[in-house]
């Protein structure tokens, strides 16, 4: 990051490295890296392989639950506006 091994990245490179090695890793990337380079060379090598991706990916579609922006938007309404959502579905029909 510092040391010119990307082209074109010096103040780019020394931002990102000052605040993990000078700036105490404010949120642990480092404590992490070894996993997560882990996990991206199993990643690469599940790629590598059609069948094992296109089941995990499915596996992880299928996991992910309901999300809608209506969902999102009725869940703000109660919440956060205090607006009751039905209010805003007869708004729209109008």
């Amino acid at each position: 990051m510092i040391d010119g091994t990307i082209p074109n990245i010096e103040e780019e490179g020394r931002a990102v490295f000052d605040s993990l090695i000078r700036d105490n890793d404010e949120y642990f990337v480092l404590g992490d890296y070894a996993s997560y380079v882990a996990t991206q060379t199993r990643l690469g090598q599940d790629y590598q392989n059609k069948t094992a991706w296109t089941r995990k990916a499915l596996a992880n579609i299928a996991a992910s639950g309901e999300f809608s922006a209506d969902y999102t938007v009725a869940e703000y309404a109660d919440e956060i506006w205090n607006i009751p959502h039905k209010a805003l579905a007869q708004q729209e029909s109008k």
